[in-house]
């Protein structure tokens, strides 16, 4: 895993204090996703829009701490949509000292999706993910809502699954983005020709 940690009690240049503000927003973003359900606050959280580009409002389940928030962290949802899982990782995020917030990238083509985990609702994300959306459309998405969480503070970006991909992709393409932690991105392999703009870690199974 990489660490980017300041030695204590040294102040360090510009560049090294912000190399510690991305380590510590990075440490809190691999940190948050191994909290379990019982770690986490329930309910807390609020449906909000957020403007796109072209004037689209995107709905996105967004949660902030009870303190002082150490930055924004954009929570990329599976082919599942922004369900019960992704709103429970959302929370899991503002337990930690984050506002979070994940963005409800189906509302193009079907608003509010939310899917459960059997074999039909599977088949219907896969289709909506890979099928119904347009990449370009959903990167630009996900760009208006860095610029929406900027406002808040550093922004981090993590994603599991689909969401893996696009956070990968967000790393690569997406301005604004201090670091990125993606779980299992399905189809990395095929986008690799893009280069991590930022700090980032990735995780798989074996």
């Amino acid at each position: 895993m990489l660490s980017l940690v300041s030695m204590p009690g040294h102040q360090g240049g510009a560049e090294e204090r912000q190399v510690a503000k991305i380590g510590y927003l990075y440490r809190g973003l691999s940190a948050a996703g191994t909290r379990t359900n019982h770690d986490r606050r329930r309910g807390m959280g609020d449906q909000i829009s957020i403007t796109m580009q072209d004037g689209f409002e995107l709905g996105a389940y967004h949660s902030t701490p009870s303190g002082q928030s150490k930055g924004v962290v954009v929570v990329i949802q599976e082919i599942f949509g922004v369900n019960g899982h992704i709103r429970e990782v959302v929370e899991g995020y503002a337990e930690r000292g984050y506002q979070a917030i994940a963005p409800a990238l189906f509302d193009r083509i079907e608003p509010d999706l939310q899917l459960g985990y059997t074999e039909a609702d599977m088949g219907k994300g896969i289709e909506r993910a890979f099928y119904g959306l347009e990449m370009a459309q959903t990167m630009k998405d996900l760009q208006s809502v860095v610029d929406h969480a900027a406002a808040q503070g550093a922004v981090g970006v993590v994603g599991y699954c689909f969401g893996g991909l696009l956070t990968y992709l967000s790393a690569c393409q997406l301005s604004g983005v201090t670091a990125a932690s993606s779980y299992y991105g399905g189809g990395i392999s095929g986008v690799l020709d893009n280069q991590p703009q930022c700090p980032l870690i990735m995780h798989f199974g074996e």
